[in-house]
């Protein structure tokens, strides 16, 4: 996220320090000898991470970064994109890693509800656009994405609850969205007709602590093996989908999730995008004090 970050205050600034800082981290990145260690390298979640972060500064800051700098940074989204897609995407990772038959992990490929899924088919895609008119032979990767995320939006519950917990929930959540507005944006494919995603910012506000009782560490409900705080926002979660559906009440909880001080700093820049401040915010009196989420059983 780091490359994304920077780039914004670049872009927003003008100030060139930003965009020093970004390409001198990048460069150290697509220098890395693996992406991962074992199993996990270039197959899973640090390529998933380092795609996505490399795809938005290619993108944003292209004609500043310089050629020698673009070649490198495409040259090394192709190559470890390329890893990722054959070895997770074409699911051999079973058949194709030694290493895999000895510690055995569910390849992310078909894990649908899972959030290794989300991460790494959205940096699929984010770094497939933003090179495929320079690397053309990058386009199935896009159409994997589509493909799963399609699968992932059908399986998912109409009562919009997820069954790891919220932190899970954010964390996937943040690469779900991420990849939806790239989806509608740039490919002409809108998924926020899933009947989840209507009704998700309520599985999040329903995992609340009551808000008097908030702490850094104990704003949530825990479940399975999830903590009782966030790592990912939520506030910039809560605020899209609240701009998506109206719901007043999900741009409140992020509201007071930031005066608390209590939200994570993993991408604030996305508040910058995704706020609306026109929705306004609605405070939960009047809300039930009981709700049950029939899929998982939570009530």
């Amino acid at each position: 996220e780091s490359f994304a970050l920077l780039a914004a205050a670049h872009i927003l600034t003008g100030d060139r320090k930003y965009l020093d800082s970004a390409r001198e981290r990048a460069l150290a990145a697509c220098g890395y000898p693996t992406w991962g260690t074992g199993v996990f390298e270039g197959t899973d979640l640090s390529a998933g991470h380092l795609l996505y972060g490399l795809a938005i500064l290619y993108d944003w800051c292209y004609d500043d970064l310089g050629g020698d700098a673009r070649k490198t940074i495409r040259e090394t989204i192709v190559k470890h994109g390329g890893r990722l897609f054959d070895l997770g995407a074409s699911g051999t990772i079973a058949t194709d890693l030694a290493v895999y038959k000895e510690h055995p992990w569910p390849e992310w490929d078909t894990a649908y509800l899972q959030n290794h899924q989300w991460i790494n088919t959205c940096a699929l895609a984010a770094s497939a656009v933003a090179v495929f008119d320079e690397a053309p032979e990058v386009l199935p990767r896009i159409a994997f994405a589509l493909d799963r995320y399609r699968r992932a939006l059908g399986f998912l519950p109409e009562d919009g609850s997820f069954h790891e917990g919220a932190p899970y929930w954010g964390y996937g959540m943040e690469y779900m969205l991420k990849f939806l507005e790239l989806s509608r944006d740039l490919l002409g494919v809108n998924f926020y007709s899933a009947p989840w995603l209507r009704n998700t910012a309520d599985y999040r506000f329903y995992q609340s602590l009551p808000r008097n009782s908030w702490t850094s560490n104990n704003l949530l409900v825990d479940i399975g093996d999830s903590p009782r705080y966030d790592w990912y926002g939520p506030d910039y979660l809560l605020r899209r989908l609240g701009a998506e559906f109206r719901d007043a009440h999900a741009q409140w909880l992020a509201g007071e999730i930031d005066r608390a001080n209590y939200e994570k700093p993993i991408a604030r820049w996305l508040n910058l995008l995704w706020f609306d401040p026109s929705l306004g915010e609605k405070t939960p009196p009047g809300l039930p004090t009981l709700r049950r989420f029939p899929d998982t059983e939570i009530v």
